[in-house]
């Protein structure tokens, strides 16, 4: 497994490399600042009860797991969030990529009991993988990330990126409060993941 921890003065510095080769996980620290966390998570406040924006997720005990998931052509991100979006692109030189999903910008916000079971996604463009990069503005007591065994406890200005079609992965149980995440989903080209 590979492991790459970037700090913030690392990140400024863009790579011009063709193709773009992305980690199978990677961390980048103080990714985002907390103004931008703030936004965030008073737009998922403000929205996350309305049915016609937030869905239940299926792999959840019940009512406590809700997702933009399947309603992204309802929605009105906030504009942070695609500034995030694009930060990652030029971050990560990703030059040959799709978004999943509409936008590929997800918002879920977990409660107290909340567990996401060890899977895969499967990718359903041929020869591609699916890539997240996940942020949790609002973290909880418990609900780590958990790639490929390792756990992964981001602080909320971080950010995580993982092949998520490739590495089984899964979030521990929420012990406490709720949980905020955003997440940007991406297809790339399998060759571009680093092995």
């Amino acid at each position: 497994m590979t492991l790459r921890i970037v700090s913030a003065q690392q990140r400024s510095v863009k790579r011009w490399v063709y193709p773009s080769m992305v980690k199978r996980v990677q961390v980048i620290k103080n990714f985002y600042d907390d103004e931008v966390k703030n936004k965030l998570n008073l737009w998922t406040y403000r929205n996350y009860k309305n049915n016609f924006k937030f869905r239940p997720t299926h792999n959840n005990p019940p009512n406590t797991s809700y997702t933009t998931r399947w309603t992204e052509s309802n929605l009105d991100f906030p504009e942070e969030a695609f500034n995030l979006r694009q930060q990652i692109i030029d971050v990560l030189n990703l030059t040959n990529y799709s978004f999943r999903y509409e936008h590929g910008i997800i918002n879920t916000v977990c409660f107290p009991g909340c567990q996401v079971w060890e899977h895969l996604d499967k990718a359903k463009i041929k020869d591609h993988i699916i890539y997240h990069c996940n942020i949790i503005p609002k973290k909880a007591t418990g609900g780590e990330t958990v790639i490929e065994g390792i756990e992964y406890d981001i602080q909320e200005n971080d950010l995580l990126c993982y092949a998520v079609s490739e590495c089984l992965h899964k979030v521990n149980l929420i012990e406490d409060t709720m949980r905020f995440a955003w997440m940007f989903s991406f297809y790339i080209p399998r060759i571009e993941l680093e092995v």
